[in-house]
């Protein structure tokens, strides 16, 4: 009995040792696996921080617009008859006083000869009269013709003298008349195609032949929505808008009130295929209308582009930047570091402590792929650049400067020196391996 008892007990005693290692063991492994979580905290996200340009801006507007030729004529006959030929190539520039059209001119010419000849006839006659007058003249005095004979002969003398007029100016229109058989440019410009084909017959100030647009210069016809002319009629009141040429005011010194006082107004167009407004595409305002458009609500503006273009052609539809006020100072900042809450754009900017604080901003006009910004934002002040999906408000960040992190990139993409470093690298990390 002793020996069974003496048993039992000395069983149950290195049971109750090894639960109480495993006790242990479990205790130590839970420390360490918390220890080991406490090592392995993530890194502050690395993010690319930058200051802010300083530079001057201007506002700007961006409307829809059109080109019109600064002339536009519309060819048409200037007497009736049978046209004979075509001599412009269609589509093709032409200068003033080119023939374009010839109209047969027989009847027109036998006109001319009549004229003449009639008018000839007249002065024959009216000289005639006038040795008659001079007689008379003579003869008065000594009662060898009556007064009555006297009077008939000055009549006589003053109808020829008015026929001759008549005359004269039956002769100038039937030269005139034959001057239009040859329909010539009026202006210099690129004409368009004939619109009737010779053998057909043309009315006197009727029939088009054709169309001709100037080159040289082109108009932008633009409108502007109301409120935006509201605004820039305060800011000619105030000082703050420079418009259309004050030279051609000041020579004319009226109107007063218009945008023709102010100076000179630049504005930037694009064309469809266009990105932007490229810089060499400017026009100078020379025209305002003088009322809003009732139905539209309007304000219409007229630009002028000196030496155009070849390409650019009359009814093209165009972009157009018109600068409101003058240019200030604003910060700048790339486009890629705002971020957008509900319509309100903002910033995360990197305080002292390394740390990214939510900061809203107000924006101004796009310049390039800068935005300007106007308030919310200081010169010293450094912002994220990119990574911002990686950062939150009050969290710590690892800033790395943009131009630091550029040339890290620039050494980066480097090619190797020469082939000799090429070889130790090689070997170092073979030995590593190993």
């Amino acid at each position: 009995m002793r020996h069974e008892k003496y048993t039992k007990t000395t069983g149950t005693k290195p049971r109750v040792k090894l639960a109480l290692a495993a006790m242990l063991l479990f205790a130590g492994a839970v420390a360490g696996c918390n220890r080991q979580a406490q090592q392995k905290q993530p890194d502050p996200p690395q993010v690319i921080v930058a200051k802010p340009e300083r530079d001057a801006v201007t506002d700007y507007e961006e409307f829809t617009g059109h080109t019109e030729a600064v002339n536009s004529v519309t060819v048409r006959a200037m007497v009736t008859g049978r046209l004979e030929t075509v001599c412009f190539v269609e589509g093709a520039p032409v200068a003033e006083g080119d023939k374009l059209f010839l109209i047969d001119d027989k009847v027109f010419q036998a006109q001319y000869e009549q004229s003449v000849a009639n008018l000839a006839l007249a002065r024959a006659h009216l000289r005639r009269l006038e040795a008659d007058l001079r007689r008379a003249k003579a003869l008065l005095p000594t009662k060898a013709i009556s007064q009555e004979d006297y009077d008939k002969t000055a009549g006589d003398r003053d109808e020829a003298a008015a026929t001759v007029d008549v005359a004269l100016a039956a002769r100038n229109s039937a030269e005139e008349n034959l001057k239009y058989t040859t329909v010539r440019a009026k202006v210099a410009g690129r004409v368009s195609r004939q619109m009737v084909d010779p053998g057909n017959m043309v009315r006197a100030n009727d029939t088009a032949l054709t169309t001709i647009v100037s080159t040289n210069r082109m108009y932008i016809y633009f409108d502007v929505d109301e409120r935006t002319a509201i605004r820039i009629r305060r800011l000619i009141d105030q000082g703050k808008f420079a418009s259309t040429d004050q030279s051609k005011t000041a020579a004319t010194d009226k109107d007063k009130t218009g945008l023709a006082d102010q100076g000179k107004i630049t504005v930037n167009y694009g064309l469809a295929d266009e990105d932007g407004f490229p810089k060499n595409n400017t026009a100078d305002v020379n025209f305002v209308d003088n009322q809003i458009d009732g139905p539209t609500g309007t304000w219409r503006l007229r630009a002028v582009i000196e030496k155009p273009d070849p390409w650019l052609l009359p009814n093209m539809f165009l972009r157009v930047r018109v600068p409101i006020g003058k240019p200030y100072d604003a910060l700048l900042v790339p486009e890629r570091a705002l971020g957008s809450d509900q319509g309100q754009k903002f910033l995360y900017v990197v305080d002292d402590e390394n740390k990214a604080v939510y900061t809203q901003v107000t924006c101004g006009p796009l310049r390039g792929d800068k935005r300007a910004i106007i308030s919310g934002l200081k010169s010293t002040d450094r912002f994220v650049v990119t990574g911002l999906q990686r950062v939150k408000a009050g969290d710590a960040v690892d800033p790395q400067e943009e131009k630091a992190k550029e040339q890290e990139s620039k050494d980066a993409d480097a090619p190797p020196a020469a082939p000799a470093a090429t070889a130790q690298v090689k070997t170092v990390s073979r030995q590593e391996v190993r």
